[in-house]
């Protein structure tokens, strides 16, 4: 009779939690809660029906066992706090099936070694959901931290990693001040030109091409991409963090991108040069905006490297005044002379050659 009650049952309610988990889990989890408390009352009735407790020992035998069974079937379905209707059934079930020991005579106490064993039986399903649950839990918060670190590395790649790390933990705005910095402008000249006559994915592939090789150039010197415009690509020194050769950095890089760019072979061949402004004074650097933020300079060093690009002449790396400063003990510069500035009037300017000790 056990056998023909309790196995279809616990056939039939896995088939269909395996089936169709999502459809299935409501009506399983209640049947676990109902069928974990309708278990409770045979041998509680046991200990306290005194005249016959013999009688109910078997005849309830059956009901019970499918209810429990269904209990039991239902492991697949039971998540975080539900465990803990079955577990403190069984818990509640040994304890009343011990005090009903003492009542039931020698002969019957086999009977009470079945159940025993079936209260075991669930306790081993349960702590194996519980496992499960463990593991679930394990899976998803580590595909939570793949997904942080993508959305890190992301961070990263729109800010500098000190401004990201700033920018997680402060709720202020971030606004810094630096005395020293080199700033540089760089154009590729006649590139609007040529993409008329590329389409749009040949010309965001040239783009990307160029602008790729610009961004490991800036990582090789540790510099900071600001941005880019266009075709114009935007590069700091000494920020964020204050270094003491930021010019020097800055200039190195000019040289390289000016030769890899000319290195270059775009559509039909055709060969295209930069025209690169730098200056060297004190920037104001920060995070603005709510949604596509980005880390940006302003001041008066920004608007004068801006203007040395723009003035510059096609192929060369123009410097002011203030950068050949710096610049002339380490690098070769020839004097351009005086250039007639928009919105700066006259300024004495140079052009950076070479690094010293380099062949021509």
């Amino acid at each position: 009779l056990r056998l023909a009650i309790a196995w279809p049952i616990l056939l039939g309610v896995a088939i269909a939690g395996w089936t169709s988990p999502a459809r299935f889990a409501r009506v399983r989890r209640l049947g676990t809660a109902i069928g974990c408390a309708t278990t409770l009352w045979w041998p509680m009735a046991l200990v306290l029906y005194v005249p016959d407790p013999v009688r109910l020992a078997e005849p309830s035998g059956p009901m019970s066992m499918a209810i429990i069974v269904i209990a039991m079937a239902t492991w697949c379905g039971i998540v975080g706090a539900g465990f803990l209707v079955p577990l403190a059934t069984i818990g509640g079930h040994l304890v009343l099936l011990a005090l009903a020991a003492r009542r039931l005579p020698p002969q019957e106490s086999p009977s009470l070694g079945f159940w025993w064993i079936w209260a075991c039986v669930i306790g081993l399903l349960v702590a194996w959901e519980i496992e499960q649950a463990k593991r679930r839990e394990f899976l998803a918060t580590r595909a939570l931290d793949v997904e942080r670190a993508r959305s890190e590395q992301l961070l990263q790649n729109v800010l500098p990693a000190a401004i990201a790390e700033r920018l997680k933990g402060a709720r202020e705005r971030i606004a810094d001040h630096f005395d020293h910095a080199t700033v540089l402008f760089g154009d590729i000249v006649g590139f609007t030109g040529l993409s008329e006559e590329l389409t749009p994915h040949e010309l965001v592939a040239a783009l990307d091409d160029v602008f790729s090789a610009f961004d490991d150039i800036a990582d090789r010197h540790g510099l900071e991409k600001i941005k880019t415009i266009g075709d114009a690509y935007m590069v700091v020194g000494g920020v964020p963090e204050p270094r003491a050769d930021h010019a020097d950095a800055v200039a190195t890089m000019a040289l390289e991108m000016r030769d890899v760019l000319a290195a270059k072979r775009f559509a039909g061949g055709r060969t295209l040069r930069m025209r690169i402004g730098i200056h060297t004074g004190p920037v104001v650097a920060g995070v603005i905006g709510k949604k596509k933020f980005i880390y940006d300079l302003w001041g008066d060093t920004v608007n004068t490297a801006s203007r040395m690009e723009s003035h510059g002449i096609e192929g060369a790396v123009q410097v002011t005044e203030e950068a050949a400063k710096i610049l002339r003990a380490r690098f070769e510069l020839t004097e351009r002379g005086v250039v007639q500035v928009k919105g700066k009037g006259e300024m004495r300017t140079w052009l950076l050659e070479r690094r010293k000790g380099q062949p021509a």
